[in-house]
């Protein structure tokens, strides 16, 4: 046999196993309880019907080790007026190794929830939330809390409303990682609302995100960076913040005193100022009126 043929024969029987390894477990209807590890996608769009007062996930994952690629399909769970609601399009409790890419999520209360009921829970999480889209979320588009995770390339937009006391884009907590997304669009008529908030990240990136157009009667933050008992700093650096009318004593990134986190190349327009007093000033940060 050939070179050629040889190398041909090797290919044709690496493909298919190639092939399997992609194969992916299809969720055929919502709302759904992921409770194996493995591989899992969204064949069609689905609506799930989220009534007032409901407490429910369209996609809840009681396993670790899964991965869920929506295939650009929607997951619809857009409320009623006014309804009162705790659901989530994509939820999980103390998981760890959970990657969640591909998908559109349309309203719920939260369009992504991954928490941690015990400290314990949050070392070595290794959650992922990649190349997705949430829309009409009623309190928050994503919100991840663990260590050794990050938040990527997600687009977050048309948060909350006028119902709302407070509303936010993207929420994570502990050593989670925030990069390249676009929040557009976070509403409230109560205290506050923000693009990003991080609490407690020591080690931490918040990075090459753009936060547009936040309206609250309170306050409105670009990036919150809050301190926790067991985490001390996070580097903020390279984000755009833009706002049409955030207020007159506004703040584009604002630090919790007890930290040290820094800021570096950030460029905020529409707001006072573009860090506040217990930020550190690692330089080329522009904009803001002061």
């Amino acid at each position: 046999m050939s070179r050629v043929a040889r190398a041909i024969a090797v290919v044709a029987l690496v493909l298919p196993a190639v092939g399997t390894a992609q194969q992916c477990t299809p969720i055929p209807s919502l709302p759904a309880v992921i409770s194996q590890s493995g591989s899992y996608c969204l064949g069609r769009s689905h609506v799930v019907a989220i009534g007032n007062g409901a407490n429910v996930a369209a996609i809840q994952i009681d396993a670790n080790d899964v991965t869920l690629d929506c295939r650009g399909n929607t997951i619809d769970g857009r409320l009623p007026e006014n309804a009162v609601s705790r659901s989530s399009g994509i939820s999980a409790t103390s998981r760890k190794n959970i990657i969640v890419r591909n998908c559109s999520v349309r309203g719920f209360r939260n369009g992504v929830s991954f928490t941690q009921n015990q400290l314990i829970a949050f070392t070595n999480t290794g959650l992922v939330v990649e190349d997705n889209r949430f829309d009409g979320s009623q309190v928050l588009g994503i919100g991840v809390s663990g260590d050794n995770s990050v938040v990527r390339r997600n687009i977050v937009t048309n948060i909350g409303g006028s119902g709302q006391q407070f509303a936010g884009g993207i929420a994570t907590g502990h050593q989670t990682d925030v990069v390249d997304n676009l929040i557009d669009g976070v509403t409230s008529s109560g205290d506050y609302v923000f693009g990003i908030n991080q609490a407690g990240a020591s080690g931490s990136v918040v990075s090459g995100n753009h936060v547009r157009n936040l309206a609250s009667a309170g306050s409105a933050y670009g990036i919150a960076v809050y301190y926790s008992e067991y985490r001390t700093s996070l580097e903020i650096r390279d984000n755009v913040i833009s706002n049409l009318a955030p207020g007159p004593d506004s703040t584009a990134i604002v630090c919790g005193s007890n930290g040290s986190h820094i800021a570096i190349g950030n460029l905020a327009t529409g707001y006072a100022r573009v860090i506040g007093d217990y930020c550190v000033d690692g330089g080329g940060n522009r904009g803001g009126t002061d």
